[in-house]
């Protein structure tokens, strides 16, 4: 066999691994895709507990059942951002969306099974101890994520049905002031939103650009004294009723990878 023809064959061996490789990404990208849409599709159907509202009305006593439903509406959404995006870390701004969260635990049986159809793994309620600057970055991946569609507020939202204007990941900025909430924290201006804006179109880019992922899969509030989120295999334990719950804190955690 001449040099030539062994050059030859070693280049169409690796061409043909090449070929493979891109196969077998293709292959996994797929199933990936498939199993992530399927979670969405989960939450998009998922009925909130009935009890939940009782909870939620409990704690916000002068808000009717229309804003109640924009709370369940970005609770979902919010949800379905964590979903679509296991492996990045993002900062939730709603005061009213984060105790609807922070209840939703308290059904410990319910939200694990939850968790497990959602997210492949339990996600916790926890206290973020990073920096500012983490902090700020998490807003801005949430506040990048504005195209994100769910099933929008009104009486379908919380029973899992479609409605006919569908909330985005940015609209959670705006949800406390909508409901009249005045939390101060959770209050941006309009230069505010514009430079969240900025930071997380530039942090998108460099995410597209590195597979790989510091931390664990999490989530959370962040800017507000609120809790955080931190996702493991890990059950909660308890009955449906108390229980599970967390102590608050400022910001939320964050976690990578998809089970």
């Amino acid at each position: 066999m001449t040099v030539v023809v062994q050059s030859i064959l070693a280049i169409l061996i690796v061409a043909a691994l090449i070929v493979a490789v891109r196969q077998i990404k293709t292959i996994q990208s797929r199933r990936l895709r498939a199993k992530l849409d399927a979670r969405v599709a989960f939450i998009e159907r998922y009925v909130f507990p009935a009890s939940l509202r009782h909870k939620l009305r409990a704690r916000f006593p002068d808000m009717d059942d229309a804003k109640l439903d924009l709370i369940f509406a970005g609770l979902r959404q919010w949800f379905i951002l964590l979903a679509r995006n296991p492996r990045q870390n993002f900062g939730m701004p709603s005061v009213a969306v984060d105790t609807a969260w922070h209840e939703f635990i308290l059904f410990t049986r319910g939200y694990e099974a939850f968790c497990q159809q959602a997210f492949g793994r339990f996600l916790h309620h926890a206290p973020n101890e990073g920096n500012a600057d983490e902090a700020q970055s998490a807003l801005a991946r949430t506040y990048a994520q504005g195209p994100t569609r769910i099933a929008a507020a009104g009486a379908g939202a919380m029973m899992g049905a479609a409605a006919a204007a569908p909330m985005i990941s940015s609209g959670l900025f705006g949800l406390d002031r909508v409901l009249g909430l005045s939390t101060g924290s959770t209050e941006f201006t309009s230069a505010e939103l514009d430079a969240l804006m900025r930071r997380g179109t530039k942090d998108q880019q460099s995410a597209s650009s590195n597979a790989g992922c510091g931390g664990g899969f999490s989530a959370g509030c962040v800017g507000v004294t609120l809790g955080g989120s931190k996702a493991d295999g890990a059950n909660d334990g308890g009955g449906d009723s108390g229980g599970g719950g967390d102590g608050g804190g400022s910001g939320c955690g964050g976690g990578c990878g998809s089970s």
